[in-house]
């Protein structure tokens, strides 16, 4: 089965050096637009996303029978998301060839926002508490959510400030019910 919306945004950040040119200039797109997405937008995303699984289903990869139910669910909160990025990986799963890895679309969308993540003052100071908590609890949470908050609303950016300002160990926790997942 293929990885759902959110796991599939915490896991693009390894995927934008295949995201770069190809996709042209990546910040000419509405994925800066900082708007919050709705549960239509998110609805329209996961309909783009299961049709995508459709066309590439595979007898070792089927789709879910309840891929756009699952979809949808994977945020209770969908407006912490930008409605721009949504709408950049929406589009890019309506024309995403089935030799493409999905990981693609959220790589576009996060470029759409910023032009180098890693420069990202947001991203920076993310690495930095991640850094502080891996040398003294480690695994306390995944470094994934310091791309991952580039695509969220500039509104979500202060609790997830204060998520990462907290203990180690309660990191993920607060991440999760921020997200609303």
């Amino acid at each position: 089965m293929r990885l759902s919306i959110h796991l599939q945004l915490l896991g693009a950040f390894c995927l934008f050096a295949c995201a770069g040119e190809e996709n042209g200039n990546p910040n000419s797109s509405s994925g800066g637009d900082g708007t919050a997405a709705s549960a239509a937008d998110w609805s329209g995303l996961c309909v783009s996303r299961c049709g995508w699984d459709q066309r590439c289903a595979t007898a070792t990869n089927p789709v879910s029978a309840t891929c756009q139910v699952d979809c949808e669910s994977d945020t209770t909160k969908p407006e912490v998301f930008r409605r721009g990025a949504v709408a950049v990986m929406k589009s890019c799963f309506e024309t995403l060839d089935c030799a493409s890895s999905d990981d693609k679309c959220s790589a576009q969308a996060i470029l759409a926002v910023v032009a180098d993540p890693t420069a990202d003052s947001k991203y920076q100071s993310c690495r930095a508490r991640y850094e502080s908590c891996a040398s003294s609890d480690p695994g306390s949470f995944s470094d994934d959510i310091c791309t991952q908050r580039l695509l969220l609303t500039d509104a979500t950016q202060p609790a997830l400030d204060a998520c990462l300002a907290g203990a180690c160990a309660q990191v993920a926790d607060c991440i999760d019910a921020v997200l609303g997942t």
